[in-house]
């Protein structure tokens, strides 16, 4: 396995026990205080993270550790791993973003892996600019994107 990978794999561990305990879904989510200030939730807000589940990730193929679909997958993950720290930190700017997400990075993914990227993308660019108590719910969305992510650059890298 790819060090790189590796070390995302623990750092998303790290990542999910500093960040709320589970991701809140329209169930288990807890009534918004009243007030005239507050928005409405819109449906994008408590819909389902657009990313396929970790476990369905068959149509990722394997290249081996020393690919340069790998170490595009790797360098892809350790840029969003960046955003992910300063997610769970709720200090997340559009710098930041653009930083993790404007290199070369993805430039060599496989095609099969580039939807999971661009749903990880979109789940960090909704991180930007707010508070960790604004951030908890696109975190945890951010945090399946990111683990789906990691899953799909395993099998790359094997």
């Amino acid at each position: 396995m790819d060090v790189r990978i590796l070390v995302a794999s623990l750092a998303l561990a790290s990542l999910t026990a500093c960040s709320s305990p589970a991701p809140m879904t329209p169930t288990t989510m807890a009534p918004m205080p009243e007030s005239s200030s507050a928005p409405a939730p819109t449906e994008a807000a408590t819909s389902t993270p657009p990313t396929a589940p970790v476990d369905n990730l068959s149509d990722i193929k394997t290249y081996g550790p020393s690919s340069r679909e790998c170490t595009s997958a790797s360098d892809s993950l350790q840029a969003a791993l960046k955003i992910g720290i300063l997610a769970s930190q709720g200090k997340v700017t559009q710098a930041d973003f653009d930083k993790a997400y404007g290199g070369t990075e993805s430039n060599n993914l496989p095609i099969e892996a580039v939807p999971l990227w661009a749903d990880l993308k979109t789940a960090s660019a909704k991180v930007v600019g707010l508070d960790l108590q604004k951030a908890q719910e696109p975190l945890g969305e951010f945090s399946t994107a990111l683990g789906t992510f990691t899953a799909a650059s395993q099998k790359i890298c094997s």
